[in-house]
């Protein structure tokens, strides 16, 4: 069955993360020059920018920056971190998504082996990373910087649903924060919910969805008829 919102997508849709991407891949490039590739310094950038990719569903391009992400914080962090699990799960994810089912075989079983000693409790390292680099551009006023974190807050939320995070002890906590961002977007709270019930990468299309929200808030040119509340009527 095809994901839902694919006839949705528009040029801003694809414009809008197609920049993010390139200014995320900067900010790898700053950090490695400033820091040093192997640095911790980067590895946030790279998860950043891999997430992107897989949003996306370009698993094949998120892939390299999260095997030099779990590089960086298997050595700095250690092998048991908790941003080791995540980046090894998002990296099984990413190999399956481009049928290299071995390696996300391979991938998934050293996450599983890990996820006992893994404190489910504290936040996930790649919301984390999206929510620092969403609230950097809180407060600005051009339209580049508030497209940048739109999409990039809409991430944190899509990883937040399709993940399940959002049911673990911390998850109410990152779900009220991301709300409170989405507000000053102007979403309300009945077109929040509507939102965060096809925030879900594994069955919605992100694409289509992100062109929905950036016509309804009006960060696209030529909007759309049909809004997010009338759509959630609709689904």
């Amino acid at each position: 069955m095809a994901k839902s919102f694919l006839c949705r997508r528009s040029p801003a849709g694809i414009a809008v993360p197609t920049d993010a991407i390139d200014h995320f891949s900067q900010d790898v490039n700053q950090a490695e020059k400033q820091y040093g590739r192997k640095s911790l310094e980067v590895a946030d950038p790279l998860l950043i920018l891999s997430s992107t990719y897989y949003v996306m569903g370009d698993y094949e391009k998120a892939a390299p920056p999260l095997v030099r992400y779990v590089t960086i914080v298997k050595e700095k962090l250690g092998p048991s971190a908790r941003e080791t699990f995540y980046g090894l799960w998002l990296l099984s994810d990413s190999y399956t998504g481009f049928n290299r089912f071995a390696d996300a075989y391979r991938i998934g079983q050293e996450a599983k082996s890990m996820s006992r000693s893994i404190d489910f409790s504290a936040s996930d390292s790649l919301i984390e990373a999206l929510m620092r680099r969403a609230g950097a551009h809180k407060g600005k006023s051009d339209l580049p910087s508030r497209q940048r974190g739109l999409v990039t807050a809409l991430i944190a939320l899509s990883w937040c649903m399709t993940s399940g995070f959002y049911r673990s002890p911390t998850g109410p906590h990152v779900m009220e924060g991301l709300r409170i961002f989405f507000e000053t977007y102007g979403i309300s709270k009945e077109e929040w919910g509507w939102i965060v019930k096809h925030a879900h990468v594994r069955r919605y299309d992100f694409v289509g969805l992100l062109s929905i929200l950036l016509h309804h808030t009006h960060l696209a040119p030529a909007p759309v008829v049909t809004v997010v509340r009338a759509r959630r009527r609709a689904s």
